[in-house]
C-alpha cells in the first residue's frame, strides 16, 4: 500500500478535569480517582464531578461521585452535579500506559472529540490535538503526537516523503521517494526513528520503482522483489542496491514473494519456490507447485510456509531439504487463508475475506496449530462485528486496530490472544484510516491517519 504525508496524528485517553464552575479537582495522570463535584457557588450553579484519574501503567481511575446541591444567601440550591468520565491511562513517558478509562474524549453536552475549554461555549475546542488530547488542557510533550486520547512517540519520517512499507524483523522496512532521491530506510517497532538504509540509483531506480515484496536478513541485508521478478539486495552496510537474481516473473497463480531463511535466499519464480545463496548464486527451482499466493519463513523450525488461496491448503517443507519437482511436501494443512500470513512459537496465523461491505473487508483473523488441527477464529470482523483495519503478529503476540465508528472518527487498539476476546488496550484512538503496522517485542508502530507513530501494547 503506497502512503502520500499528509494529515495530522491522531488520539489519546480521557486525563482532564472538567471545564465548569462547581466541579471537584481531577488527578491528570496516576494517582486516586477524582472526587465528585462540590457545592454550587452564588445563585445555586450546578456543580460538576471530576475526571477519575488515570493509572499511571495501571488501571484508569473510576468516575468521580456526584456533586452536592450548592447553596447560597438568597440563591436557590445548586443542582447535584454530574458523575465524573472515566479517568485515562497513564502517560507512556516513565511507562507503558493504563487500561482505557470509561468516558469518552468530550465534555458533558459536546459530541465526540470536541470540548467546551476555558472561555469556550460551543464545543468547539478539537479534543484530539497535542495541546487537548482527550480533553481539556491534556497537552503532550514536544516529540510525541496525540492519537486523540494518547500521546505517543512521533517516529513519522516526514523526510522520507512517500514510501511503501514492509514488514522486517524487527520493525518496518520502507521503499521511499523524497525529491529526486528513492532508497530504502528502516523503522524499529520498540525504539528510535526511521533512518536512511540505502539507495536504490542507477539499474535499482527503475526496476525498483514499485517492489514487489521485501525482506530482511539476519544480518540487516535488504533483499527487494522488483519488476520482472528482479532480486535486488542492499548489504548490511548499505550503499546502492545490486541486481543478484531475475529468474522470470510468476506466471498465474504464482505471486511474487520473498524470505531469507539462514543462509539461503528463497523467491517465488514461474513455476514455484526457488532457492539461492545470499548472494544470488547457485539459483535453482527448489519446490515446484502451480500456486503461491504468501510465502514466509519460520526461524525457530527451519521450515518455508505458504499458502494458496484458492485451495484452501496450508503447505510447508523443511529449508534444508533439496528440490522438489513432484509437488511433495511436510505438511499440507485445511485452512482458510487469503491474505497476510504470520508466524508465532506455535501457531501460523492469517486472514480470510469474505466480502467487501462499504470500504471495509468482512471476514475473520484466525490461526491454526503448526502440526495441524482445527482452525481457530481469533477475531470475527464480519457482519455486526467491528471492522479490522490492519493486524500484526510480532514477538509481544497479535494486535489489530479495529474501525469502530468511522463518522465519529473513533478507532481501538485490541489484542487477540484468545478466540474471539480481544483484549482493549487504548479506545478512542482518532481516525479511520490505517496503514503499516509491525509490533516488537515491547511497543508497536503504526501508521495512523497518515502519521506513524509508536503505541505501547499495555
Amino acid at each position: 500500500m503506497r502512503h502520500g504525508k499528509s494529515g495530522v496524528g491522531l488520539l489519546l485517553l480521557l486525563t482532564a478535569t472538567a471545564c465548569s464552575s462547581g466541579g471537584g479537582t481531577s488527578s491528570a495522570q496516576g494517582g486516586t480517582p477524582g472526587s465528585g463535584g462540590g457545592p454550587g457557588s452564588g445563585g445555586g450553579a450546578a456543580g460538576m464531578g471530576a475526571s477519575g484519574g488515570g493509572g499511571a501503567g495501571g488501571d484508569a481511575g473510576s468516575a468521580g461521585s456526584m456533586g452536592s446541591g450548592g447553596s447560597s444567601i438568597g440563591g436557590a440550591g445548586g443542582l447535584g452535579g454530574t458523575a465524573g468520565v472515566g479517568g485515562s491511562g497513564g502517560a507512556p513517558s516513565g511507562g507503558a500506559g493504563g487500561q482505557a478509562g470509561g468516558g469518552s474524549p468530550n465534555t458533558p453536552g459536546c459530541p465526540l472529540w470536541s470540548g467546551k475549554c476555558a472561555s469556550d461555549t460551543a464545543c468547539s475546542t478539537p479534543l484530539h490535538t497535542s495541546s487537548d488530547c482527550g480533553s481539556c488542557g491534556a497537552a503532550c510533550a514536544s516529540g510525541e503526537l496525540c492519537l486523540g486520547t494518547l500521546c505517543a512517540a512521533n517516529t513519522d519520517p516526514s523526510a522520507l516523503g512517500v514510501y511503501t512499507a514492509f514488514s522486517g524483523r524487527t520493525g518496518l522496512v520502507f521503499e521511499y521517494v523524497a525529491g529526486t532521491s528513492r532508497g530504502i530506510a528502516k523503522l524499529p517497532a520498540d525504539s528510535g526513528s526511521a533512518t536512511k538504509f540505502g539507495l536504490l540509483d542507477g539499474t535499482a531506480a527503475g526496476y525498483c520503482s514499485k517492489p514487489d515484496d521485501a525482506a530482511e536478513g539476519a544480518d540487516g541485508s535488504v533483499y527487494l522483489v522488483c519488476t520482472g521478478n528482479s532480486i535486488f539486495k542492499i548489504g548490511a552496510s548499505g550503499g546502492s542496491a545490486q541486481k543478484i537474481a531475475g529468474p522470470g516473473a510468476p506466471t498465474s497463480n504464482n505471486r511474487a514473494n520473498i524470505a531469507v531463511l539462514g543462509n539461503k535466499l528463497f523467491f517465488v519464480g514461474p513455476d514455484g519456490i526457488h532457492r539461492a545463496n545470499l548472494d544470488g548464486t547457485g539459483s535453482e527451482l527448489w519446490l515446484k507447485n502451480y500456486c503461491v499466493t504468501k510465502m514466509q519463513a519460520d526461524e525457530a523450525a527451519n521450515e518455508i510456509v505458504f499458502y494458496c488461496r484458492y485451495d484452501n491448503a496450508l503447505r510447508v517443507r523443511s529449508a534444508a531439504k533439496g528440490p522438489e519437482l513432484g509437488y511433495q511436501y511436510d505438511r499440507e494443512l485445511t485452512v482458510s487463508a487469503e491474505s497476510g500470513l504470520w508466524i508465532d512459537g506455535s501457531h501460523y496465523w492469517y486472514q480470510r475475506l469474505d466480502k467487501i461491505v462499504g470500504s471495509y473487508w468482512q471476514g475473520a483473523l484466525l490461526r491454526v496449530p503448526k502440526q495441524g488441527g482445527a482452525e481457530q477464529v481469533m477475531l470475527d470482523f464480519g457482519g455486526p462485528s467491528l471492522p479490522m483495519l490492519v493486524a500484526h503478529v510480532g514477538k509481544a503476540g497479535a494486535y489489530v486496530v479495529q474501525l469502530v465508528d468511522e463518522s465519529a472518527h473513533h478507532m481501538r487498539w485490541v489484542h487477540v490472544a484468545a478466540p474471539n476476546t480481544p483484549q482493549t488496550v487504548q479506545d478512542y484512538l482518532y481516525g479511520y484510516q490505517t496503514g503499516p503496522l509491525f509490533v516488537g517485542q515491547n511497543a508497536a508502530v503504526v501508521e495512523l491517519f497518515s502519521q506513524l507513530t509508536r503505541l505501547p501494547l499495555q
